[in-house]
């Protein structure tokens, strides 16, 4: 079972992309509160397609709180120099828009 669920804050506004053929997709970062560390946040990178990546796009800004259901994906690739580059991201399936943050964006 491949599951992941979270809440956290926008901290780089989304990115979208549209290429010819394809659905658009969506880019973006959160910050997710770690239970029982006091002012250590995990970061993860989310990735979102179609009329989902859209609304992502047009809607969030830093500072907005979501909560994403998806999947983890795991990418590899080869650098210049021949060593090997490899991230972990969330493969968002749904995203919800929570509270806004008055200090960064408008509701």
């Amino acid at each position: 079972m491949n599951r992941w669920t979270g809440i956290g804050r926008v901290t780089k506004d989304p990115k979208l992309r549209q290429v010819d053929g394809r659905p658009p997709s969506c880019t973006l970062r959160i910050a997710v509160k770690r239970a029982g560390s006091e002012g250590r946040d995990g970061h993860f990178d989310v990735e979102c397609f179609g009329d989902q990546a859209v609304a992502c796009a047009d809607y969030l800004k830093v500072g907005r709180e979501v909560a994403i259901d998806g999947r983890l994906a795991f990418d590899e690739r080869q650098t210049e120099d021949g060593s090997y580059a490899s991230r972990v991201y969330v493969v968002a399936e749904r995203v919800e828009f929570l509270a806004a943050s008055r200090s960064r964006c408008q509701p």
